[in-house]
C-alpha cells in the first residue's frame, strides 16, 4: 500500500522542506519585515538601555548639584531607569520569543535560539534542584507585573516606549545633526559617511514609529474586543439567570401564648353574664286504683 501524503494546510506552521537556502532566508527576511511586534519590543529594548543610561549619567552629575535640586533630581532619574528596566524586562524576552518562533516557522533544522533557551533552562532546573531545600523566592516588581498584565497591555507600554525613543532620534537626527552633516564636502568620506549615517538613523526612526504605531492599534483593538466580550458575557449571564420571585404578602401571624392568656383574663366571664336556666316543677306522681289510706 501506498502512505498518504496529507497536503500541508495554509495555516500550518510548520516549515517548508525542500527549499534552497536562499529561499529559506528570503522567507525569513520578509517575515521578519512584517512583524511589527517583533520591531517595537525591540525598540523598546534599545530604548530603555538609553532611559537606563540617561538615569544613571543624570543621578552621576546631579552629584554636585544642590539639595533641592538633587531631590527633584533623583527622582526624575528614578523614573527614567524604572522605564528603562521595565521596558527592558519586558522587551527583550519578547523580542526573543518572537524571533524564536519566527526560526521554528521558516527553518526546518535551524534554530539556535531554541538551543541556548533550552540550554538556559536546563541549567536554571539543575539549580533549582540545588537549592530545593530553601524557601522559594519571593517574586519581584517586575514578575508581579508580568503575571499579572495580558499581552496587549504588554504591547500597549512597549510600543509607546517605543514610539517616545523613535520620536526624540528622529527629531534629534533630522533637526539638529542633518543640518551639520550637509555643511560637510559632499564627496569626502567624512561627509559621505556622516550623510549615510543620518539617512539610517532617520529611516530607522520612521520605521520603528510606523511599526509601534500599528502594534499600538491591534493591542487597542484587542481590549476593545475583550470589553465587549465581557459585556455580552454579562448581559448572557444576567438573561440565564433565574428571576426573583415577586415578594408574597405577609400572613397574619398567631398571636403569642402571653397575648391569648391576657385576652383570655379580659373577657367577660361568661358564667357571670348568663343567667342560670330554669328547671320547670316536676309534677307529684299519682298512684292509679290504689287504697287510700284513712
Amino acid at each position: 500500500m501506498e502512505a498518504t501524503v496529507i497536503p500541508q494546510q495554509a495555516n500550518d506552521n510548520r516549515p517548508q522542506e525542500g527549499l534552497s537556502s536562499f529561499r529559506y532566508g528570503w522567507n525569513f527576511a520578509k517575515a521578519l519585515v512584517k512583524d511589527n511586534k517583533f520591531w517595537s519590543r525591540s525598540g523598546a529594548t534599545l530604548t530603555g538601555m538609553n532611559l537606563l543610561a540617561q538615569g544613571a549619567i543624570g543621578g552621576f552629575f546631579l552629584l554636585s548639584a544642590p539639595l533641592t535640586a538633587q531631590i527633584l533630581g533623583f527622582a526624575g532619574c528614578a523614573v527614567l531607569a524604572g522605564l528603562g528596566i521595565a521596558a527592558i524586562s519586558f522587551g527583550f524576552p519578547g523580542a526573543w520569543q518572537r524571533l524564536e518562533n519566527l526560526c521554528e516557522q521558516t527553518f526546518p533544522k535551524f534554530n539556535p535560539l531554541k538551543r541556548i533557551r533550552t540550554s538556559l533552562s536546563r541549567a536554571r532546573r539543575k539549580d533549582d534542584v540545588r537549592h530545593a531545600a530553601l524557601p522559594p523566592a519571593r517574586k519581584g516588581l517586575i514578575g508581579r507585573m508580568k503575571s499579572g498584565l495580558q499581552e496587549h497591555h504588554v504591547d500597549m507600554f512597549l510600543s509607546g516606549v517605543t514610539l517616545e525613543g523613535a520620536s526624540v532620534a528622529t527629531v534629534v537626527w533630522g533637526y539638529f545633526l542633518m543640518p551639520t552633516v550637509l555643511s560637510l564636502p559632499a564627496l569626502t568620506i567624512a561627509g559621505g559617511i556622516g550623510l549615510t549615517v543620518g539617512v539610517w538613523n532617520i529611516s530607522l526612526g520612521l520605521f520603528d514609529i510606523f511599526n509601534s504605531t500599528k502594534t499600538m492599534m491591534q493591542a487597542i483593538g484587542t481590549h476593545r474586543q475583550g470589553r465587549k466580550k465581557a459585556k455580552a458575557a454579562n448581559k448572557a449571564a444576567k438573561a440565564t439567570a433565574p428571576s426573583v420571585p415577586p415578594p408574597q404578602p405577609e400572613k397574619a401571624t398567631s398571636l403569642p401564648a402571653a397575648t391569648t392568656a391576657f385576652n383570655d383574663n379580659a373577657a367577660p366571664d361568661k358564667q357571670e353574664t348568663t343567667p342560670p336556666a330554669v328547671k320547670p316543677p316536676t309534677p307529684a306522681r299519682r298512684v292509679a286504683n290504689g287504697p287510700k289510706n284513712q
